[in-house]
């Protein structure tokens, strides 16, 4: 194998990696999401604070001396809307959340962003006839031309 084809192959698994770490937005089935999602209250992820209750929740089963727990944040959620009591038609997802945010919570229920991103299964390039808001390239333009 040569230094251009090892080369390629590294760019293809980097790429990969990238969007595996994306996350998935589209959800077939409405009974998909975990049993375990709880909906914050707004004014809970505004004020990055969350209630005791919630924050007692979060860490139960997990050890002692652990400091922090993950949660991934879905701060939209959209529903298809079911036409004639039936379900969408095939290919649109039954649930989208777009965005997608990690965080850590600490014991006091303080909450640390992690990171945020646009789901990847909803960016092109995608299998044809795949459900899509946007594309990946307009995604890397917007991110290299706007900081947070």
């Amino acid at each position: 194998m040569n230094k251009t084809t090892s080369l390629t192959y590294a760019k293809y698994w980097r790429v990969s990696l990238l969007d595996a770490d994306s996350g998935i937005g589209a959800f077939k089935d409405k009974n998909v999401l975990p049993k375990e999602a709880k909906q914050l209250p707004l004014s809970e992820i505004a004020t990055g604070q969350l209630s005791r209750e919630l924050t007692n929740e979060l860490f139960s089963g997990e050890p002692k001396d652990a400091l922090t727990v993950g949660i991934i944040i879905r701060p939209q959620v959209y529903v298809a809307r079911l036409l004639h009591g039936k379900a969408p038609s095939a290919g649109i997802p039954s649930i989208i959340t777009p965005i997608i945010s990690n965080a850590n919570i600490d014991r006091d229920g303080r909450m640390y962003p992690a990171a945020t991103c646009i789901a990847r299964d909803l960016l092109e390039p995608l299998d044809r006839g795949s459900y899509s808001i946007g594309d990946v390239s307009t995604l890397d333009t917007f991110l290299t031309t706007n900081s947070f």
